[in-house]
């Protein structure tokens, strides 16, 4: 839109193409202690053009080091050439304002451009009427960089006319439209040009494409590359060398497919499968994300192309000897028998070892199921678990030869199961009395907040004597139960070396038995 307005101003105006030439002489530049710049240039700009000078290294100086002056010599002189139109009116012959920018930049070592200071040019006050005479200015650039002091410049401003004419918007329009007339003839020429050439060209192809209207040869002993090589022959964009990337695509697969049933495919000139988004189809699912897609296997490729040769050129596989078969040996030594009498030996086997689960005897497990409730609950009496104790010990002894390891195995495990008694006891009375602990502590814990009157804190008293009281039995149990545990060690190191004596030669089950009451009634 600015284009069109700066046109639109410009219409009926006077216009004049100058070249200007600013030749840079001297730059002075004082930075701080902090900074001070490398490598200086001097550009020139104007909306989105450009043109600079060749990057100068500054230097410091031998009194102050952050002052430093560069100067051009006449020999080596670095000229800012650019062409610019300058408007005017056609009666007075004054140009309007045009400015260009001049700016003195830092080239870092990264290759940015860092401005350091700038001025505007109004381009139209440098225009001499005498060619080849020029202005010598002296210039105090604005600074840019927060770090810098001063910053001048001395330069040579030369101007010449390079093209007059008047500027209208009508002659522009009208040029642009004879332009356009001038090139749409011969584009249009060229279009149809191309289009009779590609048109003869489709022609000649089809021309050229092979008919296939017999079914190939069938050649005995021909390799699969070589089939397929053969068969392909005339397709476009098939190429098979190898078994890996010349199928990776597909193609092949559908030209081999084609030669022998064009039904299947269609019309094999429209198959696309490059990579680009029309060769796409809408429902092609998408690979999952931990599957990659690499190269075929060579081995599958193999295999499914003999396969495929096999079923396309209607020969099945030969039937294969006897003798020339892979089995011939197993035929030979009748493996396949004994393979077969090995079967029959392992069902047998397995027959035999199997358990029959319709004749199991029926067996008294009262006591075990006493003693498993007893441990679950822990709610059997001292004596039922006595008696219980000196029935299965009875019962063992009564089931096996008497002889010394068997006295001490017996003995052993009836101690363990008098342990096992004393101590599942000694933890139900244990249990009691917590509870009745915290039963206790609930009620204090009730009457505390409604303890207002006399006759509650003479309760409150007396549920405190009952707690210390648990709170005492709780510890007299606990140091019961040590003593027994201690008591049960001893009986257990007794037991294990417990031997028969010499001078009462009673049996082994007498002898268990009154031990085992005298421990009942102790």
């Amino acid at each position: 839109m600015s284009l069109v307005w700066r046109k639109i101003q410009r219409s009926n105006k006077k216009a004049a193409k100058y070249r200007f030439t600013i030749i840079p002489q001297e730059l002075l530049i004082i930075g701080t202690n902090k900074w001070t710049p490398e490598n200086v240039l001097v550009a020139c700009l104007h909306r989105r053009r450009r043109v600079e000078s060749k990057v100068r290294k500054w230097e410091r100086g031998i009194s102050d080091p952050c002052r430093g002056l560069i100067v051009w010599p006449e020999q080596t002189s670095d000229p800012l050439l650019f062409e610019t139109t300058l408007y005017g009116n056609n009666v007075t012959r004054v140009y309007d304002d045009k400015e260009w920018i001049l700016m003195v930049e830092e080239l870092t070592r990264k290759g940015k451009h860092l401005p350091i200071g700038a001025v505007n040019l109004n381009m139209r006050l440098f225009i001499e009427n005498s060619p080849g005479t020029g202005a010598e200015l002296k210039l105090k650039l604005r600074p840019l960089w927060a770090e810098v002091v001063h910053c001048s410049i001395q330069i040579l401003i030369y101007c010449s006319l390079v093209d007059e004419g008047e500027a209208n918007i009508y002659k522009f329009k009208r040029h642009f439209i004879i332009l356009a007339m001038n090139f749409r003839e011969p584009v249009t020429n060229m279009i149809d040009e191309a289009d009779t050439k590609i048109s003869k060209t489709h022609d000649e192809i089809i021309k050229l494409r092979p008919v296939y209207n017999q079914l190939p040869e069938v050649v005995e002993n021909e390799d699969i590359l070589a089939w397929c090589q053969r068969i392909t022959n005339g397709y476009t964009s098939v190429k098979i060398t190898d078994f890996t990337k010349s199928f990776r695509s597909g193609l092949a697969f559908c030209a081999l497919i084609h030669r022998y049933k064009p039904d299947l495919i269609g019309d094999f000139n429209k198959l696309d499968f490059s990579d680009l988004l029309c060769a796409r189809r809408d429902n092609c699912r998408k690979l999952d994300a931990g599957i990659i897609a690499t190269l075929p296997d060579r081995q599958d490729v193999l295999i499914f192309l003999s396969q495929l040769r096999s079923l396309l050129e209607g020969v099945s596989p030969a039937d294969t000897k006897l003798k020339d078969s892979d089995h011939r040996v197993s035929a030979l030594f009748a493996l396949s028998e004994s393979e077969a009498k090995l079967e029959n030996l392992r069902k047998q086997r397995e027959h035999e070892e199997a358990i029959d689960l319709t004749n199991i005897p029926i067996e008294d497990d009262s006591t075990q199921t006493t003693l498993d409730r007893m441990k679950r609950y822990g709610s059997m009496r001292g004596q039922e678990l006595a008696e219980t104790v000196a029935r299965m010990a009875g019962r063992t002894v009564s089931t096996h030869l008497s002889s010394s390891e068997e006295e001490e195995c017996l003995l052993k495990e009836h101690m363990r199961l008098l342990n096992e008694k004393d101590s599942l006891v000694r933890k139900s009375e244990y249990f009691n009395v917590l509870e009745q602990l915290h039963d206790v502590n609930d009620n204090i814990k009730q009457f505390s907040e409604d303890n207002r009157t006399e006759e509650d804190k003479q309760k409150t008293d007396a549920m405190m004597e009952e707690l210390v009281g648990l709170v005492n039995k709780k510890d007299q149990l606990s140091q019961k139960d040590e003593e027994m545990g201690e008591r049960d060690r001893l009986t257990l190191e007794a037991a294990a070396k417990f031997s028969r004596g010499f001078e009462q030669p009673i049996s082994a089950s007498k002898r268990l038995i009154t031990w085992i009451r005298s421990e009942i009634h102790s």
